[in-house]
C-alpha cells in the first residue's frame, strides 16, 4: 500500500492511521518545515523514517503517523515479511528518528492496537462520528490536497 507508493515518490510521504489526530497548531506548512529543517532529520533525507507522533519514541511501538523517504519504503518492502505487525518490526529494524516535536497523537491509547471495529464493540449501537473529529479530518484532507495535488 502506501510503502509502495512512497517507494515511487522522491520525497518524504506521510503516512498516517485512522486513528491519527492532528494536533491544534499544525498543518502542512509547519510538517514540511519539521521534516525539512531539523538538523538530524534532515541528515536521512536519502534513508529514513520520522516519526511524527510520541509512542514509537518514548513506547517503542505504534505507527499511527510517519514520514518515509523513497529509498527507505523500497528496502522496507523488500525487507517486510509481511507476517509480524508492522510497528513491531519497524521497532526491530530500528528505523526511525525522533523529531523535537510531534505533530500527531494516537486518538485513543486506551483501545490499543488499530483495528476496525464496529460499534457493538464499544457498548452501543451509535455509528455517529464526532463532528469536532470529522472536521478536523476534512481540513487535514484540504490542506494535503492542495499541498499535493494530483
Amino acid at each position: 500500500g502506501m510503502w509502495d507508493r512512497a517507494s515511487r515518490f522522491d520525497g518524504w510521504t506521510i503516512v498516517i492511521e485512522d486513528d491519527a489526530t492532528l494536533l491544534d497548531g499544525w498543518d502542512i506548512e509547519r510538517l514540511r518545515r519539521l521534516l525539512s529543517a531539523e538538523p538530524e532529520i534532515a541528515r536521512t533525507r536519502t534513508r529514513g523514517v520520522v516519526w511524527l507522533e510520541d509512542r514509537p519514541c518514548v513506547k517503542y511501538w505504534g505507527t499511527v503517523a510517519y514520514a518515509v523517504n523513497q529509498r527507505t519504503a523500497l528496502s522496507m518492502l523488500e525487507r517486510y515479511d509481511f507476517r509480524s505487525p508492522v510497528d513491531d518490526w519497524m521497532q526491530r529494524q530500528q528505523v526511525g528518528k525522533c523529531p523535537t516535536e510531534f505533530p500527531f497523537t494516537h486518538l485513543d491509547d486506551d483501545l490499543g492496537a488499530s483495528e476496525i471495529r464496529d460499534a457493538d464493540f464499544f457498548g452501543n449501537e451509535s455509528t455517529e462520528i464526532d463532528p469536532e473529529m470529522e472536521e478536523r479530518m476534512r481540513k487535514l484532507e484540504e490542506q494535503i490536497q492542495a499541498a499535493f495535488p494530483v
